[in-house]
């Protein structure tokens, strides 16, 4: 089995001066791609905070919630049916990867099983400072979306991170970053399976 790991990059700021739809395939997963939409083409939050049913997650300073989906999730080849979310910007479907801090990790490098099955949306050292941010997340039949909402960097009150992550029982995920401000912490987007193989 091939290692199944897709980072994004965005190299430069050429990428966010433009409006492209870039589709890049995931190495070592036949017929699986990545596909990143920037300018006026990157899709906007669906911003869950106002949405019937949504629930408000308190979290403090590098916690972790565990959240049941309702339904499979599969991913990786595996099948899922609960959820780790992290104030640190990241959902894990395994429980061993802690609160992850306190900044993002080198998915080109790493072997760690602790970041198997992981969603990264701008994992970095993150807090929902009171009064500033706030962590949701929103059950549907068949879907999941996880919201952080001007989030500040680790323990500033400036907020400025918001970005979803969102998910459905076919497989499908969705990050959506509409906003990522982080000054002295590394920051990981991306995803994982299995490091090991």
């Amino acid at each position: 089995m091939k290692k199944f790991l897709v980072a994004l990059v965005l190299l430069g700021t050429s990428l966010f001066a433009t409006a492209d739809i870039v589709t890049v395939p995931i190495p070592g997963a036949p017929g699986l791609s990545v596909t990143v939409g920037t300018g006026v083409n990157a899709l906007p939050l669906q911003d869950i905070r106002n949405v019937a049913g949504a629930t408000n997650v308190t979290m403090g300073d590098d916690e972790v919630r565990q959240i049941p989906l309702g339904f499979n999730f599969p991913f990786w080849g595996r099948t899922f049916t609960d959820s780790w979310m992290s104030s640190n910007g990241f959902v894990s479907f395994q429980p061993n990867l802690g609160n992850g801090c306190c900044g993002g990790v080198d998915l080109s490098t790493t072997t760690n099983s602790a970041y198997n099955y992981t969603i990264f949306g701008v994992h970095s050292d993150l807090y929902a400072h009171p009064g500033v941010g706030s962590n949701w997340y929103l059950r549907e039949t068949n879907a999941m979306t996880y919201g952080w909402y001007n989030v500040t960097q680790c323990c500033d009150a400036n907020g400025g991170n918001s970005f979803e992550i969102k998910i459905n029982s076919a497989g499908a995920v969705d990050t959506r970053i509409a906003g990522a401000r982080v000054n002295w912490n590394t920051v990981t987007s991306g995803m994982t399976g299995n490091l090991a193989n």
